[in-house]
């Protein structure tokens, strides 16, 4: 202000000094016309030179780290008439917002600075205003990208990098922070599923489940986004929490998308098992064995719910198939004893409802039928006591004392 008034009275003063000499007191009034408009000049330089100082002293107070500073003359700059068309103006504005991401912490860190405003926002709308004001060929348009090693950066590359090295550098600091920053640029690019999927790992590491929980639910829905592993995130961070019900919400979503995965059917059996709705595991265990026919637990699974379901022709044709596939399967040959053994035991029930007695020799046969694919089960694995419990009955039952023994000596081995 010294330097204003210090400026005016010279102005003033030689002026007055030589208009006077010039023109004679009738011509004064022309003088004074003269004057005010040579006065208006002055201040509307001085004024424009005042906020040129005010892009200035936010380009140091940034330099310096005086961020506080440097947002003060820098909104002076933007919203003054003479420079608020400023392409330089908006430039160094970004450079500041850009500071402001740089070095704060958390969310609290910027609103002690910048309040409610949005630091992304505000930089890429003074990208807008640079490219609103600045000539095509401008030196701010220019220099709001950047070329390294051959590489061309726009403003929204630096976001990226910035917020992502962040990110990347708060993880095992301050969890949460990180996650924000890459929530920032989730916002802000919603469309980068790289991006979405490093706020997916962050916020599960911070153990914010619902923030976990939007993001697999925004990466699922983008456009041309065609992956299991998310539906697999989603599940884990509900079972974890034992949302039990919304597990398998999310299962028959990722089912309409991939209605052949192994994994989502499996756990879907093991739902309706839950729920004893056996007619749609059945449903499911019949999908299952068509996709992957070489794991028998499927296949013995789906035997033992037909025979549940007293559907002998689909029991027996299932255990037969699983012997095809493998004459040497544990559970073929098991399952097919334990099929044998259980008719053998309702003939037996039905046999002496019709008043039977002694033992007949359809009921010893049906009994003898089982026996051949239990020892075998028991040669496969020797280590298994069920097939050893079911042989012991059948050779009690038919006084088969030599096998009776045999077996007998084998379970005591196991105990």
């Amino acid at each position: 202000m010294y330097l204003f008034n210090t400026t005016m009275s010279i102005c003033l003063f030689y002026f007055l000094k030589h208009t006077t000499l010039l023109y004679p007191p009738k011509n004064m009034r022309k003088n004074f016309i003269l004057l005010s408009l040579i006065t208006a000049f002055i201040l509307l330089s001085l004024d424009s030179k005042a906020q040129k100082s005010a892009i200035n002293k936010a380009e140091n107070f940034m330099e310096t780290g005086d961020l506080e500073k440097a947002l003060e003359n820098i909104e002076a700059a933007i919203t003054h008439d003479k420079t608020k068309d400023d392409p330089r103006a908006w430039y160094v504005r970004s450079r500041v917002y850009l500071a402001v991401l740089a070095t704060a912490e958390s969310k609290e860190d910027t609103q002690t600075l910048i309040g409610d405003k949005d630091p992304i926002s505000e930089i890429l709308k003074s990208k807008k205003m640079v490219e609103k004001y600045d000539k095509a060929d401008g030196p701010y348009i220019g220099k709001m990208s950047i070329t390294i090693e051959g590489v061309h950066l726009s403003v929204e590359d630096e976001l990226k990098a910035l917020l992502a090295q962040k990110g990347l550098a708060l993880q095992e600091s301050n969890p949460k922070g990180a996650y924000e920053a890459f929530a920032d640029l989730v916002r802000v690019f919603p469309e980068d599923t790289l991006l979405i999927r490093n706020a997916i790992a962050l916020a599960e590491r911070a153990e914010m489940t619902d923030a976990t929980i939007k993001h697999i639910e925004q990466l699922v829905s983008t456009e041309g986004y065609n992956n299991i592993e998310p539906y697999m995130w989603w599940i884990g961070a509900l079972a974890r929490e034992e949302r039990t019900e919304e597990v398998q919400t999310v299962v028959e979503k990722a089912l309409v998308k991939f209605p052949h995965n192994e994994m989502l059917l499996a756990q879907s059996v093991n739902h309706y098992i839950g729920k004893e709705d056996y007619k749609k595991v059945i449903e499911i265990l019949e999908k299952l064995v068509q996709i992957n026919p070489e794991k028998m637990d499927y296949w013995q699974n789906l035997a033992l719910l037909y025979e549940q379901e007293e559907q002998s022709e689909k029991t027996i044709a299932t255990l037969e198939k699983m012997m095809k596939i493998d004459p040497n399967s544990y559970q073929a040959n098991l399952g097919l004893g334990t099929y044998y053994y259980n008719q053998a035991v309702k003939l037996g029930e039905k046999l002496e409802e019709e008043g039977v007695k002694g033992q007949p020799k359809e009921l010893i046969e049906a009994f003898k039928k089982a026996a051949p694919y239990l020892e075998k089960a028991i040669e496969i694995n020797n280590e298994e006591v069920r097939p050893l419990g079911i042989l012991q009955s059948i050779y009690n039952y038919v006084d088969d004392e030599k096998n009776l023994k045999r077996i007998k000596a084998k379970i005591a081995e196991l105990n």
